[in-house]
């Protein structure tokens, strides 16, 4: 059978070695894992003989039937079992002092015995010449005897005379066929005869039926068989340790066929890919060679070939289960006893190459006597030790000494190390390679997992060109799992997802679904293969909590998030952003105690993050009120990572959020950790930030203290010293002092732009003392850019909720705009035929679901509308991102504090407004509570898309995916989509096919209708529509007498607002006249003359006072007749007005015509 090196070279054509660490359910191993599973070797042979003899020593050692044990006898086995023991040298000895001292007393039988017990001390001791003699002379003091007869024929192996042992020993056979230990001799000899030979005589044909049923005949025959490859020899292994169970051949064959197995069925190009169970085999494996390789280290006998053999695999067997510890443990026993074979050192060399045991394997290399093999396994060791100095070191001229695929793979790795140093050239002729040359396999995974380390963004572009249209599902594992980290650096995560979404039992191999998971986590959005992945990893969640942790946050399941996230907590989880997860779920839920309790249980610098996720750690540390804590935090992350524009920028906002009380005072003296400020008598200007240690230092060594700090420590503003120089006299001043904090505020706010010209997030906008024209420019050409795009959204009919995701902002920003800019909310045409058609719709969803988009959802509760909703309709649904969305609105407002104004500009004009703290936090506790009322009332569902869409919805999905999540839900649900927004719902129609949909107020009106909510509150939700601006909203003669009546405000604020949807030049003129006339013969006639009493108008006519009509109600007839005007006909129908025999009307008419607001036409 070939060697374990000899099947490796066939299999993968190359030396190179590649790491590939895994975890959990499966291992991967990569490199040249060297190691010798021989079954025809001559030294193998010599190995197979001693363990022979060894478990035939009892049999030398048996006497014949009815022979009475002597003192002699027991002397003879108690020499041997020391010899079985290990003791040779010690058996040696007793068993020559044996034959010296009692050679009177010795039978021939006792003889032969002992001088067959000295042949095999010899042989373990690697005498095998000595070995063979002496077997041949003892073998004469007994010709006749079955075990002198089958030692003949062991003399005859050893002596290399095949041929001779097989001849005399089938002849022996037929004369005497129950000798067991000659038929297991004459196996051993036919493995050695036909071991160079295609076909073989199995002797096992001739041999009785007895004697092929004992043990020693089985084991022999199997080992036979196992050389010769049979088919069914691993089974027949099985079988016999099964019977045997402590019997330590059969272990080490049963092992054996373990490590050939997987090295046939594991092994690709790259190395080997196990599963846990395999993984358990190979461990067993290891066992069962351990109890060999453990008594030969408990002996002291010479080691032969059987023992490298069984160190060598177990080498492999402990690099292939990752166990370092016990891979150490041999190599050193390797090093120290064995340094003379230089196959078993080869072995530990290539075994270590992929463990961080450097010095180890630096001191195996040094014992590499073959020079061509040492220089490749030194360029091997610098391969997998990632030695980009050492690598990069290595000149052209080197290259010579290397050829074929090897000097392929060294090209690679040296050109991507000279990138890494810098040099321009490795890059180029890296190019010039992968254009020029095709690369096998190996090549291949060398530079996907070098352009991955070097994190250099040019090379790994470079190879993830050469990899994309050559790696498929198909690829050998490591090379694929390698490419698959190279796309994981370059944040490929749809390739990810793409490739490994389909990929064949991903499930047994932990790196490759830890990669898929995070691919998923990194989509935007969740899609509905991620949500069936999660949910099968949940099924055995072990070592992927935070992933799950971080996934229901993003699914907005945060009792499910902080379950997994709290378990990989408290198992000692060290990844920084899942500490930040609970941490931002405790701020959404507003629970400023779990937030405390979460950041004073954890120790945040043992915690391993990035610089940005340490800077959110203490703004988190801000909010939760310990500012001294975060500033500090801030601070030092800022310190050490000063070139980071997102970094400043975090450290700007931590600043302004904290509490700077917590502070020394700005004015105090100079000491540790602060900045000061020196101003020299000619001018100069020298800055210095004084060490936290600088105490210390003073007391250790004054001398490595700054000298101008030395001068001015302790010292305050406006302290002076003098320095004398070859010039004159110089005056230092201490003109500023500053918290060192303080110092890296300024900072930022006056290096930010120029130091990150390209970043933006910060800018400074220059003013002259007193002129505040820049700023008003600024907010100017600000608004400007926002009418411009509101005037698109119009213009292109554009639903709010894509605006606000094309325009990076919040809906609700979005509809404010729309409120202040274009005046009004589209909501629907306001014709007759549209709101029949809507009202049938409402009808036919009753008992139905309807799903609310996130506006209307907030509208909804704001008019108190949800209870009468989930009384008509079967249940209200909204999606888990409406939540989220109120929930970051919300989050606006946390941190601010004292007063605030803001500025704009509306209309040609700037505006200004103000807001109390106490304004703020009512907003804050505003906003709570609608979410808390969604949640009670409502259905919150999610909804996940699938990869597999259509190029606009991928499109809209890569917007805002919130957007449209509405249009599928209702889908989905078969539900009434409701939405103020006409554009959505027109939207919604003619792209999804979403013909169902409504808004609110012909939902209200059947509300009215069928009891389900009173006249007033009725009224109120038209009103508050009205003042939202929502076009069209119907006013009832109903609403505007009740609003009417209830309004006391001077400037009938809320009748206006309902004024303001009555007449105009897109009004019903019938419907909205009668309405206005219908008010004015109410409130001018019908409110002192309910039954209009003819006499009593004829009465009034002749003389009258001025109670009625009151002046509120003349106000409001003023504000409906600047409405009515703006009607098509509108003055010509306020002239048949006019007409109505109503008292005061027509002089009223006349006076508001002329005196307030129109002249004559």
């Amino acid at each position: 059978m070939p060697s374990i090196w000899d099947l490796f070279k066939r299999r993968s054509k190359t030396e190179l070695p590649s790491t590939v660490s895994a975890d959990n359910s499966s291992v991967a191993i990569a490199g040249d894992n060297n190691g010798r599973v021989i079954y025809n070797d001559i030294d193998d042979i010599e190995t197979a003989l001693t363990r022979a003899l060894v478990k035939q020593a009892a049999i030398i050692n048996n006497s014949d039937v009815g022979e009475l044990e002597t003192e002699i006898d027991r002397q003879v086995n108690l020499y041997r079992d020391k010899m079985n023991s290990g003791a040779v040298n010690d058996a040696l000895n007793l068993f020559n002092e044996l034959l010296l001292h009692q050679a009177q007393n010795l039978t021939p039988l006792l003889i032969f015995r002992v001088k067959a017990n000295i042949a095999i001390c010899q042989h373990q001791l690697g005498k095998v010449d000595e070995a063979a003699r002496l077997l041949h002379e003892a073998c004469t003091y007994a010709p006749k005897d079955k075990r002198a007869v089958a030692y003949k024929v062991l003399a005859y192996i050893l002596d290399e005379n095949v041929d001779e042992a097989l001849s005399y020993g089938a002849a022996e056979l037929e004369r005497n066929d129950d000798n067991e230990l000659l038929a297991g001799f004459i196996l051993q000899a036919t493995r050695i005869k036909y071991q160079y030979s295609e076909e073989f005589v199995d002797p096992i044909h001739g041999f009785s039926e007895i004697v092929k049923k004992t043990k020693s005949v089985r084991l022999a025959h199997i080992h036979l068989l196992a050389s010769r490859e049979i088919q069914g020899w691993r089974e027949l292994a099985n079988l016999f340790l099964e019977e045997n169970p402590t019997d330590s051949q059969a272990k080490n064959l049963v092992a054996t066929g373990i490590l050939h197995h997987y090295i046939q069925e594991r092994q690709s190009p790259n190395g080997f890919s196990f599963t846990s169970k395999d993984i358990e085999q190979i461990n067993l494996a290891a066992e069962y060679f351990n109890v060999e390789w453990a008594a030969f280290k408990a002996s002291d006998r010479v080691a032969n070939s059987g023992d490298f053999q069984n160190v060598q695999n177990l080498l492999i067997l402990y690099k292939l289960s990752q166990n370092r510890e016990m891979l150490r443990t041999e190599c050193e026993y390797v090093l120290e006893n064995m340094a003379n074979n230089q196959a078993v050192i080869d072995t530990v060399v290539k075994c270590l190459l992929d463990f961080d045991e450097n010095e180890l394997c630096d001191e195996a290399l040094k014992k590499i006597t073959d020079r061509e093999e040492a220089r490749k396994l030194k360029f091997l060791s610098m391969v997998a030790r990632k030695d980009w100095v050492g690598l990069n070191k290595f000149q052209d001229y080197s290259f010579s000494k290397f050829d074929g695929a090897f000097l392929q793979h060294a090209k690679i790795v040296v050109y991507i190390a000279r990138a890494f140093k810098g040099q321009a050239k490795g890059k180029m002729d890296l190019e010039n390679l992968l254009g020029n040359e095709k690369l096998d396999s190996r090549a291949r995974l060398l530079l996907f997992e070098f352009a991955a380390e070097s994190q250099i963004q040019s090379i790994a572009i470079l190879a993830h060109d050469y990899g994309r249209t050559r790696i498929n599902k198909d690829s050998d594992v490591i090379e694929f799992y390698h490419y698959m980290k190279l796309v994981r650096f370059l944040q490929g995560w749809k390739e990810i997802v793409s490739l490994l979404g389909s990929y064949p039992n991903i499930h047994e191999n932990y790196d490759l679904v830890h990669m898929l998971a995070l691919g998923y986590l990194n989509e935007y959005p969740i899609r509905t293969e991620a949500v069936a992945f999660y949910e099968k990893l949940k099924e055995r969640y072990k070592g992927f909590e935070i992933l799950l942790g971080i996934f229901h946050f993003k699914r907005k399941d945060y009792e499910a998030a902080k379950e997994f996230l709290h378990q990989y907590l408290i198992a000692g989880g060290k990844e920084l952003y899942g500490l930040l997860v609970v941490c931002e779920i405790a701020k959404l839920e507003r629970d400023k105690e779990s937030l405390l309790r979460i950041l004073t249980d954890n120790e945040l610098e043992e915690f391993i993050g990035t610089a940005e996720q340490f800077m959110q750690a203490a703004d988190y540390l801000v909010q939760a009120g310990m500012s001294a804590k975060g500033l500090t935090l801030a601070y030092d992350t800022y310190d050490a990572n000063q070139n980071n524009h997102r970094v400043a920028l975090a450290y700007f906002q931590v600043f302004l959020l904290a509490n700077k009380e917590v502070l020394p005072d700005e004015s105090a003296t100079v000491g540790p950790g602060s900045y000061v400020k020196l101003l020299s008598s000619d001018g100069v200007v020298i800055e210095r930030m004084v060490e936290i240690s600088v105490h210390d230092d003073l007391a250790l060594d004054i001398q490595s203290v700054d000298p101008y700090v030395r001068k001015v420590l302790g010292r305050s503003v406006g302290y002076e010293y003098e320095q004398s120089k070859l010039q004159g006299k110089i005056i230092w001043k201490v003109e500023e002092v500053k918290h060192r904090y303080h110092q890296a505020f300024h900072q930022v706010c006056n290096t930010f732009e120029n130091r990150f010209p390209e970043e933006g997030g910060l800018w400074s906008i220059k003013m002259e003392e007193g002129n505040i024209q820049p700023l008003l420019d600024f907010v100017k050409g600000q608004a400007e850019q926002d009418e411009k795009f509101l005037a698109t959204i119009v213009e292109s009919n554009i639903p709010l909720e894509i605006a606000a995701g094309m325009w990076r902002k919040n809906i609700f920003h979005v509809v404010d705009l729309m409120r202040s800019t274009v005046g009004h909310i589209q909501t629907c045409l306001g014709t007759e035929e549209e709101r029949i058609i809507a009202a049938d719709c409402v009808q036919r969803f009753r008992g139905k679901s309807v799903v609310l988009d996130c506006y209307t959802a907030w509208v909804a509760v704001e008019l108190g509308l949800l209870d009468a909703l989930n009384q008509y309709f079967g249940e209200v649904i909204i999606s888990q991102s409406t939540i989220l969305i109120m929930q970051q609105l919300m989050g606006e407002f946390d941190g601010l504090s004292n007063s605030r104004m803001s500025i704009g500009w509306r209309h040609g004009v700037f505006t200004r407004s103000e807001y109390s703290e106490s304004d703020l936090q009512a907003q804050r506790d505003l906003i709570a509570l609608r979410i808390k009322d969604l949640q009670d009332k409502c259905v919150i569902k999610q909804y996940a898309f699938s990869s597999d869409l259509d190029e606009l919805t991928e499109q809209l999905v890569s917007i805002k995916a919130e957007a449209i999540e509405p249009y599928f839900l209702a889908a989905e649900t078969g539900a009434l989509f409701v939405s103020e927004d006409a554009y959505s719902r027109g939207f919604s129609a003619n792209i999804y096919k979403l013909k169902d949909s409504t808004w609110l107020q012909p939902i209200i009106n059947i509300l009215v209708h069928e009891g389900a909510i009173s006249g007033d509150l009725y009224a109120q939700m038209i009103l508050s529509l009205c003042h939202r601006q929502h076009n069209y909203v119907s006013v009832s003669s109903y609403v505007l007498e009740n609003i009417f009546k209830k309004d006391e405000s001077l400037n009938l604020q809320d009748f206006s607002a309902l004024c303001g949807y009555i007449g105009g030049k897109n009004a019903e003129v019938e419907s909205h006249y009668n309405l206005i006339s219908g008010f004015i013969l109410q409130h001018w006639i019908f409110d002192y003359n309910p039954t209009y009493n003819k006499t009593l108008e004829r009465l009034l006519k002749k003389s009258h006072g001025d109670a009625f009509p009151s002046a509120k109600t003349m106000r409001a007839t003023a504000l409906l007749f600047d409405r009515l005007i703006k009607m098509p006909s509108g003055i010509s129908t306020l002239n048949n007005l006019v007409g109505f025999p109503i008292l005061r009307l027509r002089k009223f008419v006349i006076g508001w015509w002329k005196g307030h607001f129109y002249k004559n036409e």
